[in-house]
């Protein structure tokens, strides 16, 4: 669902604030899965670590994906060009 609004907001004219609003949605579902799933792949001696590792890479793409986009946007003067990309990743998700 996520890979399909970042694809929406990238190749179609439907109001941003109503493909938010499914981002959103997409998002929550996916971290009430994820989250409490670690416990069960990762050895309870090593799960703060992992709990610490799974933030910091969140943070990381919080960080970097905006800078990204900044970068693309004036080289191709279309939103268009970095939301392609964005819909890849998140369907790796």
């Amino acid at each position: 669902a996520v890979a399909l609004v970042h694809l929406a907001l990238a190749v179609t004219a439907l109001p941003a604030s109503l493909l938010l609003l499914g981002l959103g949605a997409g998002y929550s579902v996916f971290a009430s899965v994820i989250w409490p799933s670690v416990p069960f792949v990762v050895d309870s001696k090593a799960l703060g670590t992992a709990y610490g590792v799974i933030t910091s890479l969140q943070n990381l793409g919080l960080c970097l994906v905006p800078m990204a986009v900044a970068y693309v946007h004036p080289l191709t003067r279309d939103w268009r060009a970095p939301g392609l990309p964005l819909s890849e990743w998140s369907g790796v998700e």
